[in-house]
């Protein structure tokens, strides 16, 4: 209806506004650069290719597409793809709040959406974890509407919602085990809804088939990472369910959390289906997690955000249709705004200075103070546009090995080439200083270079990360020898080395 329309677009006109503004005030973090670099080579070994490996097809295909389509700015560009497949998160949150709790719980459980901090910032930022909470999402209302409905058509669709959601990244097929147990919940024996599950099932898998063997062929990092059968699986399982409790509480905010555990109590004890079926779809993924990994991080489990806030939504909704008086109802708006004061803290610091954000220790480590951290690299970005700007073509940049952040920064940039030596070694400092060419070149690593007479080296600025654990060095890089050496083998622009990404132990 025109209501319901009106509704969306002032919440889709928020999530726009919170989204994109300021969006790339926080540096460059590393993932962000490999899926850049990913989605900018359509063919080779270090492209698309690579991100079928590592299991992300499809959230590095649309990065890739809006780096060529999208602003010149490739960071900026790359988390616009982002940020546009969070309107699906918005409006599947939407529908599944309006679903129990009528047109308030609809608009309650987008505007938690638009607020809570959890996918606030991950929605600002070129990573495939919110095109699988944007999938998952739309998985879940597939569901329920093939129960509604049962039919192949409806099938299909949530087959395609599946299988997209399992290749944005390869933990999507999570969103496998909500689907059955929504057919077990909401459409119980009736055989047109299994069948429609069979047409959904089968069509995803034959979709994933290819994305999820070019993962477990690839390594796919499950060996590192999985702990179902670790010696010490339970002690982990302590550690992990003590280190999400902390994850939550900053990402979900205190009030969102109690909320949302309090609606869960509630949903289990009406035994209301739909409502068991959302409890479901956020518990199970973190029961999964708790006892089977031994390495992940927040932005991981991200998808559970939608389930949770569905049900405060819903139930609040619930709550305004009840509370006939004006102090009831005045009762619901105050909890509502409640809950929206922590992340409209978040947010103003986010965009007045992202390294001021209150994050958990393994985040700030990632984002703001560690090595994967943009803070640095960013100024050393700048400054180099600045030394390039008056001074002949080509400009060429040497680094140190892995450190592409760099590298996706400057891509597209005419005439700018970035090359990765191992520096720390005096022969590969020489053959640096040789590719950069007569007139020499600059040298960006992540700590200082003692010069040894091989070649002419001068420090021109240095950038510490905040928190001062970490730094980066711009030098001028020039051979002592008259004649330049050959080129050597190959240029980072041809073919890189695959960067370690940043979800490994830290």
């Amino acid at each position: 209806c025109i209501r319901d329309r009106l509704w969306l677009a002032a919440l889709a006109a928020a999530y726009l506004v919170t989204r994109t503004w300021h969006l790339t005030a926080l540096p460059m973090f590393f993932d962000e650069a490999f899926h850049v670099l990913w989605g900018d080579r359509w063919h080779g070994p270090h492209g698309l290719s690579r991100a079928l490996w590592g299991g992300k097809l499809l959230g590095v295909a649309a990065i890739g597409v809006a780096t060529r389509l999208g602003p010149d700015d490739p960071l900026r560009a790359a988390r616009l793809a982002v940020v546009l497949i969070g309107l699906v998160t918005l409006f599947s949150s939407f529908w599944l709040g309006r679903r129990i709790g009528g047109l308030p719980g609809g608009v309650i459980t987008a505007v938690l959406v638009v607020a809570c901090p959890f996918l606030l910032f991950h929605d600002r930022m070129a990573l495939v974890d919110p095109f699988v909470t944007a999938c998952a999402a739309l998985a879940l209302v597939a569901t329920v509407g093939l129960c509604d409905h049962p039919s192949p058509a409806r099938g299909a669709l949530l087959g395609l919602a599946l299988a997209a959601a399992g290749a944005a990244k390869v933990l999507g097929v999570v969103a496998f085990a909500p689907s059955l147990a929504g057919v077990v919940l909401l459409a119980g024996r009736d055989g047109r809804a299994w069948r429609a599950l069979g047409v959904a099932w089968g069509l995803a898998g034959l979709l994933l088939w290819v994305p999820v063997r070019g993962f477990v062929g690839g390594g796919g990092e499950i060996g590192e990472k999985a702990a179902f059968f670790a010696e010490d699986r339970w002690a982990l399982a302590h550690q992990n369910l003590v280190q999400l409790g902390a994850w939550l509480w900053v990402y979900l905010t205190p009030t969102i959390l109690v909320l949302g555990l309090l609606a869960t109590v509630l949903a289990l004890a009406r035994r209301r289906r739909l409502e068991i079926l959302l409890v479901f779809a956020w518990a199970f993924p973190l029961v999964a997690f708790v006892l089977g990994v031994r390495v992940w991080y927040p932005r991981y489990i991200l998808f559970i955000a939608v389930p949770f806030l569905a049900l405060i939504g819903g139930a609040l909704g619930e709550a305004w249709f009840r509370a006939r008086s004006r102090a009831g109802r005045a009762a619901v708006l105050a909890l509502v705004a409640g809950s929206l004061v922590p992340g409209a803290l978040f947010l103003q610091a986010l965009l007045e200075d992202p390294s001021s954000v209150h994050l958990p220790p393994v985040d700030r480590w990632q984002y703001v103070e560690g090595w994967p951290s943009g803070y640095g690299w960013a100024e050393a970005h700048d400054f180099l546009l600045d030394e390039m700007a008056g001074e002949p073509l080509p400009h060429r940049v040497a680094t140190e090995p892995y450190h592409w952040t760099l590298k996706a920064s400057f891509l597209g940039q005419r005439g700018v080439t970035v090359k990765a030596f191992d520096i720390w070694i005096s022969s590969e400092l020489v053959r640096a200083a040789d590719w950069t060419g007569r007139g020499g070149g600059w040298l960006v690593v992540s700590k200082p270079v003692a010069p040894d007479g091989s070649v002419e080296l001068t420090h021109l600025a240095g950038f510490t990360k905040p928190g001062r654990r970490g730094s980066v060095h711009v030098y001028r890089l020039r051979s002592s020898h008259r004649e330049p050496r050959a080129t050597p083998r190959r240029a980072v622009d041809e073919a890189p080395e695959d960067p370690p990404t940043s979800e490994g132990p830290v």
